[in-house]
Parts: C-alpha cells; sequence; structure tokens
C-alpha cells in the first residue's frame, strides 16, 4: 500500500549496540528495503538509541529509497530525552499532493520530502546541538539543473539551506544538514527564483488607504486594501503625533482579514489629536 515499515526487534536492536561497542563503531546503520509506498518508516526501541548516544561515538544512519538520514550522537541524546514511550519511529514521505502554498513556491519538477521523528506522545522536531545529515536522490528531471534545498514553513515562507551535489554508489544525491525536522524541498533554483520575485511583486501592488471619523467618545478607523495579496490580518497602530511614536507593538490587532474597520473607544483623551497608522 502506500506505508513500508521496517521494524528492528528488540533483540536484533540488542546486538546492533553490542556490536558498535565492540568494534568501536562510527555508523550504526538501518536499511529499509525499497517498497511501493511514498511513506517509508524506520521503527526501533527507544531504548536503542539511548544506548548508542550514551555507549559510543557513532552516528545513527536510516537508508531508504526516498533519503538516506543520518543522525549525530548529539542528535541521538536529544532524541533521547525527548522520547517518551517503548519505541521510536523515523518517518520519511515523499509528498505526492502539495498543498496550493507549496507549489508555488517549489513548482512542478521538485521532491517534497516530510521528515518526522515519531514517540509515543508526539514528534520530536528539535535536536538541539545535534545535526542531521540528509541525502537525497536527486531526480532525472532535476539532473542537470542548478538546484537547491527549502526547508517550507505552513505560512508559505522558506529559508534556502546549504547543501552539495556527490554520487553515492553510482547515483546523484543532494546532501545537507539540519538542526530540525520539518518539510524540506529539492528544487530548481529558477523556481524559487520566480517565487521570490512574485513576492516581492505582490507586496508592492498591496496598498491599503485609510480613513477616520471622530464622534463623542470614539474614533472610527475604516481602510480598503486594493488587489494584491491575500491579507491575514490587520494591525493599527496610534500616535499623538503625526511621523513618531507610533512604537513596535500595534495597538489593535484583527483578528481575521477581512474585518475593514475598527473602532477606537479606549485611551481617548478630549482634546487630543490621534493619528493612525493600518
Amino acid at each position: 500500500g502506500k506505508e513500508t515499515t521496517a521494524t528492528i526487534s528488540d533483540q536484533a536492536a540488542k546486538k546492533l549496540v553490542e556490536q558498535a561497542i565492540e568494534k568501536k563503531a562510527d555508523e550504526v546503520a538501518i536499511e529499509v528495503p525499497k517498497g511501493s509506498g511514498s511513506v517509508i518508516k524506520a521503527e526501533l526501541p527507544a531504548g536503542t538509541i539511548k544506548e548508542i548516544a550514551e555507549k559510543t561515538e557513532a552516528t545513527l544512519a536510516i537508508k531508504t529509497a526516498s533519503a538516506e538520514i543520518s543522525f549525530d550522537n548529539k542528535a541521538l541524546d536529544a532524541i533521547s530525552k525527548e522520547a517518551e514511550g517503548d519505541k521510536v519511529t523515523v518517518i520519511a514521505e515523499v509528498v505526492e499532493e502539495p498543498t496550493d502554498t507549496q507549489k508555488k513556491i517549489v513548482g512542478e519538477d521538485s521532491v517534497l520530502l516530510d521528515l518526522k521523528v515519531v514517540h509515543a506522545n508526539g514528534l520530536v522536531t528539535d535536536f538541539g546541538e545535534g545535526k542531521v545529515t540528509i541525502a537525497i536522490p536527486i531526480p532525472p528531471q532535476l539532473l542537470g539543473k542548478e538546484i537547491k534545498v527549502v526547508y517550507l514553513a505552513d505560512d508559505g515562507a522558506y529559508v534556502t539551506l546549504p547543501g552539495e551535489e556527490v554520487v553515492r554508489e553510482g547515483k546523484r544525491h543532494y546532501v545537507f544538514e539540519t538542526g530540525h525536522f520539518s518539510s524540506y524541498a529539492l528544487v530548481d533554483t529558477e523556481t524559487v527564483s520566480k517565487y521570490s520575485a512574485r513576492i516581492k511583486k505582490g507586496v508592492k501592488s498591496t496598498t491599503i488607504k485609510a480613513s477616520s471619523t471622530a464622534k463623542k467618545g470614539s474614533i472610527t478607523i475604516k481602510w480598503k486594501k486594493s488587489g494584491g495579496f491575500k491579507v491575514d490580518y490587520y494591525q493599527i497602530f496610534r500616535s499623538t503625533k503625526k511621523n513618531i511614536g507610533y512604537g513596535t507593538k500595534a495597538f489593535y490587532t484583527t483578528k481575521m482579514g477581512t474585518q475593514k474597520s475598527y473602532k477606537n473607544t479606549k485611551q481617548l483623551k478630549k482634546g487630543t489629536r490621534y493619528y493612525y497608522k493600518v
């Protein structure tokens, strides 16, 4: 089906740790056979991660068809301290149905990879001082192009991560390091540049016109937004001087982007002129 799961038994895990200690191993590797699904899971005892972190200097590599994921010793220590329960599962999912926002950023030819470390009560997303090295196979549609990896946030923001192309077992991979898990995309540089240009153009073309009316005990601010970007919320700033004094903390913030007015009834002093920015 959609998922391929490799489960490391307690007995097998115990032997792994024993051999790693005996041979002073640099790496403990678990290879998950290629399955037909887009979600690959490696499940192992939580105690094994703790023992590798405490009793060896080894990294833990999970090798799958979607990615090779290598946790350094400090990352393993961070996982062992946060994980609850008997099992820890490392998940590598190739996202086959990206969100509309993700599609706009990464385009059609990208590889979108969702990485997770799951324990009994949630996720380990931050590895403290530890690092995880990730190697993603470069698909045919990206070979020969200038590529990069970007970390994708839910709000459409992205951060480019440094990395490089390497050859592993005759196949080209893109390798990068991260200190936390989330969604990552291997993309054509040109696609990301076009998205950046759209953001700049959208911000520039989004303007607001505001007006105010004063009545006894209140001042009502109304505004209209031009075309351009969808707005999630508005911030209202207030000052008693026209060009200064607005501060960095909003006087009022709307809960939604559909609100287009605000009635100020608080902290008003008779005879004082107030200026507002939206």
